[in-house]
């Protein structure tokens, strides 16, 4: 099972028995190997016993965001089980259509993913971040307000209350 985890840049949602961790997977390099090797080590078949994700939230199991970190490495005997995140593609392309402000769009996509989850923290926060950025106060107070419900990261959670205090 482990041994698919090892596909760059994979994003994944790995369950733990303490709560959810979501990333991208990234292969760490022997920077010691002049060919630039991917690391190994004692485990499973010669992988390494880490998963090395970037990117990272850290999810109870009441989905509310413990902690968000540029990386981590998680040791792979604490997954229970793990599958592909298949909203982060769709995440990445409603961010590019807010990179692109294309703000209707990205707003039409948000509200249908939220509709099928309206409890994921980083899909509100999102959706506030868009509606601000489209004029849209209110709904941006009302996303800002729920996400920040689902945040125990003061670090994130002081992001979100800077949002609702320049409201």
């Amino acid at each position: 099972m482990l041994m698919e985890l090892n596909q760059e840049n994979l994003a994944v949602i790995c369950v733990t028995e303490l709560g959810v961790i979501k990333g991208r997977i990234r292969v760490p390099v022997d920077e010691s190997m002049p060919d630039g090797s991917h690391a190994s080590g004692p485990g499973d078949g010669g992988g390494t016993v880490f998963l090395h994700l970037v990117d990272v939230t850290v999810f109870d199991h009441q989905k509310r965001i413990l902690k968000r970190v540029p990386r981590l490495a998680l040791n792979r005997r604490y997954i229970v089980y793990f599958v592909e995140d298949e909203m982060a593609l769709e995440l990445d392309r409603v961010k590019a259509m807010i990179s692109g402000d294309d703000y209707e769009g990205a707003l039409a996509e948000l509200e249908r993913l939220l509709s099928v989850m309206p409890r994921e923290g980083e899909l509100l926060y999102l959706a506030g971040v868009t509606y601000h950025r489209s004029g849209q106060e209110d709904k941006a107070r009302d996303c800002f307000r729920r996400a920040l419900e689902l945040t125990l990261d003061e670090k994130l959670a002081g992001v979100i209350r800077r949002h609702l205090e320049r409201e």
